[in-house]
């Protein structure tokens, strides 16, 4: 699809000076770069989802050993009592 755009003039000319290094045209070097941005937003949606089930495992495993604590006392508890 062809279409306009207004970018700063720093960035254009900085883009026309690498996509010549590049060897390649400076539509293509905007759409490479517009790709890989386009696909960070998917990497961090993974990250993001990634670290919220590391995090919801870190909370059961801390609840988990909590629970086991707890037994773990109460039969202490238990047998330092004795027979009632």
């Amino acid at each position: 699809m062809k279409t306009a755009i207004s970018i700063p003039d720093e960035v254009f000319h900085w883009a026309d000076q690498h996509a010549k290094v590049k060897g390649v045209s400076r539509s293509k070097l905007i759409a490479i770069a517009l790709e890989q941005y386009r696909a960070s937003f998917s990497t961090e949606e993974m990250t993001r989802q990634a670290n919220a089930y590391a995090q919801a495992t870190r909370e059961d495993i801390k609840h988990s050993k909590l629970e086991e604590n707890i037994a773990s006392h109460a039969a202490k508890m238990w047998r330092e009592l004795g027979p009632w």
